[in-house]
């Protein structure tokens, strides 16, 4: 007696250990003299604030954030309406970002779910899904706009439409499947900036940061690094 199977054929992500082919995104030159780098941690709703955040980027080259993971993936959780959600949300982002798997870049939503339910549970698929959209952006945003609530009319938001500014987001997933399976990190790029308004109306941009998140599946904290360049006043048109 023959069983009967289909055959699913799909591209199997293996990791490429050759970077220098990879689009990154730009780096912003960075002026600051003071190399220090500045620490905080959040660990509970309540510590979301970064005090004399603008101080710190107008004298430190770099400030670091340490987010507890759980935390982290509670809040990105339930910034989902639904399980189902989060596929609608990938499949919509995807074609907004730049995306890669072990330095594969893809935007194959088909391909992507078969190799990642064919290496992992369904657990893992959907908790690697809902941390490759937008919303992964929610927490490191949150706590620079509640760090600027207690300065005037500024602003975190996106960089403006044009060729000098790379608006997206790079989501890099580096999955490695020869000692443990679980062994799950993410690496995450995206540029905003600060803005301000006077007293006519008129928007400035102060400064522009670059946020780089590092989330490992089997760490306790996510690192949040934030660089800024000060702008001097650049109208916004």
């Amino acid at each position: 007696m023959i069983n009967d199977f289909v055959m699913i054929n799909y591209i199997k992500y293996d990791n490429m250990t050759d970077t220098s082919i990879l689009p990154l995104p730009k780096i912003i030159d960075v002026k600051h003299s003071n190399k220090f780098i500045i620490l905080e941690w959040i660990d509970n709703y309540n510590r979301q604030i970064v005090k004399n955040f603008l101080s710190l980027l107008n004298n430190f080259k770099e400030i670091i954030i340490n987010i507890n993971t759980e935390l982290y993936l509670t809040d990105l959780k339930n910034s989902y309406k639904s399980e189902r959600n989060i596929y609608e949300q990938f499949t919509k982002d995807i074609k907004r970002m730049k995306f890669f798997i072990n330095n594969h870049p893809t935007i194959d939503i088909i391909n992507i779910r078969t190799y990642l339910e064919s290496e992992y549970n369904y657990d893992i698929t959907k908790k690697i899904l809902m941390i490759s959209t937008q919303a992964v952006m929610g927490i490191p945003y949150q706590i620079i706009q509640k760090s600027l609530d207690k300065y005037n009319n500024l602003l975190l938001v996106e960089l403006p439409e044009d060729e000098n500014h790379d608006k997206n987001l790079y989501i890099y997933v580096n999955i490695n499947n020869e000692n443990d399976k679980n062994n799950i990190n993410f690496t995450i790029y995206k540029s905003l900036r600060i803005i301000q308004m006077d007293k006519r109306g008129n928007y400035f941009t102060k400064y522009i940061i670059k946020i780089c998140i590092i989330l490992d599946l089997n760490k306790e904290n996510v690192v949040c690094q934030i660089i800024s360049n000060n702008i001097k006043n650049l109208k916004l048109i």
